[in-house]
């Protein structure tokens, strides 16, 4: 319906009444709602390239496509759609490279091809990228700034044939170094230190004591910080930013959805310093939709919080090196 794939999604009506809606999952677009009483069910399904409003469809698929990611669901009324496709119309060219960048790097791993057989047009949407003509400029230029490898590849061994041949070779891209690095810039800050940013509510306690706390210094050989851990007579947000500035990674716990948590895991991100997010799993739902569509650690126990966090750790802290 909105980005006119040959195949048809998958589509099923839920509700009743007001509340009467079509289901839609999409492989390009992903999974969302259209509420048919607002009139935006009939308005998308019969756009056509004749209509002021088609070009604005490919960014409500890009809106679409990231909150799926996020894990959330959008619902698509008459009088929202025009608005969230604006939103991400607008985003800057940077902004877009960007955003590729980090895509590819969730894609894949160092050294590893994704091919794009099958995938231009949901991994434009990813990016805020128009379609495929504008994916593959897009792809050019970093290519051409050697943060991406894009170039025809023998395809994967799937869609090969049983002799192991093949007719032609798939456009497939990987990032180099320069790449990684400009996805996951040299964290900085005092090595081996871990600065904490979460809600000191007590029914936290255990999360910090029996969780993050042994995944950092026993498991993972590392000094933890939470600001209110430290005795000292100085202004407290001084300390927090000197905090934050000395430690090479920030792990942010996002529960209760504290408004320093974010704050501070911005301020550690702009630093460039590995920020680790996670939060229980009971909250999750709650989390701001800007922030979701960064990997969360989602964690039950403190003991689950522990296990994950050092295989996290561990498994990442290298590449950031």
């Amino acid at each position: 319906m909105i980005c006119h794939q040959e195949s048809a999604p998958t589509a099923y009506a839920l509700g009743g009444g007001d509340t009467y809606r079509i289901h839609v999952n999409c492989e390009n677009c992903g999974v969302y709602e259209v509420n048919t009483i607002s009139g935006a069910f009939d308005v998308l399904r019969n756009l056509s390239d004749r209509d002021s409003d088609w070009k604005l469809l490919p960014y409500l698929a890009a809106h679409i496509r990231q909150a799926t990611d996020a894990g959330v669901v959008v619902l698509i009324t008459g009088d929202t759609w025009r608005d969230l496709a604006e939103g991400h119309r607008a985003t800057p060219v940077p902004v877009r490279l960007q955003k590729l960048l980090e895509q590819l790097a969730r894609e894949t791993a160092i050294g590893r091809w994704l091919y794009l057989k099958g995938q231009e047009r949901r991994l434009a949407a990813t990016a805020d990228i128009k379609d495929v003509d504008e994916l593959d400029f897009v792809l050019r230029h970093l290519n051409d700034t050697e943060l991406i490898e894009y170039q025809p590849m023998p395809p994967p061994l799937e869609r090969r044939r049983p002799d192991g041949g093949y007719d032609s070779p798939e456009q497939a891209v990987r990032l180099t170094v320069s790449g990684w690095s400009a996805v996951a810039p040299a964290s900085g800050g005092v090595p081996n230190t871990v600065f904490v940013a979460m809600s000191f509510r007590d029914e936290l306690k255990d999360a910090y004591d029996r969780g993050i706390t042994p995944a950092v210094e026993t498991d993972c050989k590392l000094k933890v910080v939470r600001i209110d851990r430290v005795r000292h007579n100085d202004n407290i947000t001084n300390r927090i930013i000197a905090g934050i500035r000395s430690a090479q990674i920030l792990i942010a716990d996002f529960t209760f959805q504290n408004p320093g948590v974010y704050y501070e895991s911005g301020y550690a991100e702009a630093l460039g310093r590995m920020v680790v997010r996670t939060c229980r799993a009971d909250d999750f739902h709650r989390l701001h939709f800007d922030t979701r569509q960064f990997f969360h650690i989602k964690w039950t126990t403190p003991e689950d919080l522990r296990t994950l966090l050092a295989e996290h750790i561990q498994a990442t802290r290298d590449v950031r090196r």
